[in-house]
């Protein structure tokens, strides 16, 4: 059963607190910092190496379906990212926001395009990315990745940059764990 209640849901003996904020719509465009983890942080998507990611064969597919995205969703960007041993951290830009600036109106806008939610992306990368994952393993159905994901709505530029600058240096701050 199922109780919602202060933020809090239920599930039989284990609690756990929504990971999304209230009340927000996802598919509003702007930019989203994201960190997306291995089932029990289990190191299977490379190793750092002098501070470089070397990935593994399971990095390299989380790394191809991950550039893959923007040919499902279309509006949507995906960089800056980066495959740890057992994370992925990027950003995502749903739609155009034509940065934090204020928008200025232009004669022939472009077509609209439809603006995906952040949850529905992230579930097609890992969707996608763990099925050809256990295609390769012969583990077919097993899951991979963590359930859910770590999200923050980037709310300015000093943000923006802040972030970027946390994902690529990201494997200088590498500990193995």
């Amino acid at each position: 059963m199922i109780k919602q209640g202060l933020n809090v849901l239920k599930f039989g003996y284990h609690e756990r607190k929504p990971t999304r904020l209230p009340n927000w719509d996802y598919s509003t465009p702007g930019y989203y910092f994201v960190t997306i983890c291995v089932r029990e942080m289990a190191c299977q998507l490379g190793d750092v190496v002098d501070e470089h990611v070397i990935l593994s064969l399971e990095g390299k597919i989380a790394h191809q379906t991950w550039l893959e995205l923007p040919n499902h969703y279309p509006g949507t960007g995906i960089e800056p990212f980066i495959i740890m041993p057992n994370h992925l951290h990027a950003i995502i830009e749903i739609g155009s926001t034509g940065g934090f600036s204020d928008c200025v109106a232009v004669e022939n806008p472009p077509e609209k395009v439809k603006e995906y939610s952040l949850t529905e992306i992230i579930r097609a990368f890992k969707t996608w990315s763990a099925r050809r994952i256990n295609l390769m393993n012969d583990t077919t159905g097993a899951p991979f990745w963590h359930r859910s994901f770590y999200d923050r709505i980037i709310r300015n530029e000093g943000e923006l940059h802040a972030i970027e600058k946390y994902i690529q240096s990201n494997p200088q701050r590498w500990v193995t764990p």
